[in-house]
């Protein structure tokens, strides 16, 4: 056993069985838990000083994030804290917007506006923006991006 190991007490399987399902986590999960394990590495640097070298105290840290990860989830009761901070992770998430979509919205929706109310297709507002900005977009998300924005519209 390593001293990390010793350090928390941990049988070799059950750190086989911990690194395992911290893979098989999603992306939001693994994030909080690295975010506590570099909290847990701060506070043991500053409070056991040299008993792990550097290295066992980052490999420690990690192995008690995610041991705390695990009993707090298996066990049912997921700190309040823990479940916020995830479901935010998962809300910004969806809320981004592809890069395309960005790209329109930024430099073309005001173009399409004025495009639109000349009179032009959304075929012949997809073809204008590729002959005269060198930009392919469909037709059809042109439209969607642009409802997006403007609902009340067409």
């Amino acid at each position: 056993m390593h001293s990390a190991e010793k350090a928390l007490r941990i049988r070799p399987k059950k750190r086989d069985e911990l690194m395992s399902w911290f893979g098989s986590q999603p992306e939001e999960i693994r994030l909080e838990i690295i975010r506590n394990k570099i909290q847990t590495y701060h506070r043991w640097v500053s409070q056991k000083g040299k008993e792990l070298s550097q290295e066992q105290a980052d490999y420690a840290a990690l192995l008690s994030a995610t041991m705390d990860a695990w009993r707090s989830v298996t066990a049912g009761k997921r700190p309040k804290d823990f479940d916020l901070r995830v479901q935010i992770a998962k809300k910004k998430k969806k809320d981004r917007l592809a890069p395309v979509a960005t790209t329109i919205e930024d430099q073309f929706l005001p173009l399409i506006e004025k495009l639109r109310h000349e009179g032009l297709s959304w075929r012949e507002i997809s073809k204008y923006i590729r002959n005269h900005h060198h930009r392919k977009f469909a037709h059809a998300y042109l439209c969607k991006i642009y409802t997006q924005w403007h609902p009340e519209k067409d």
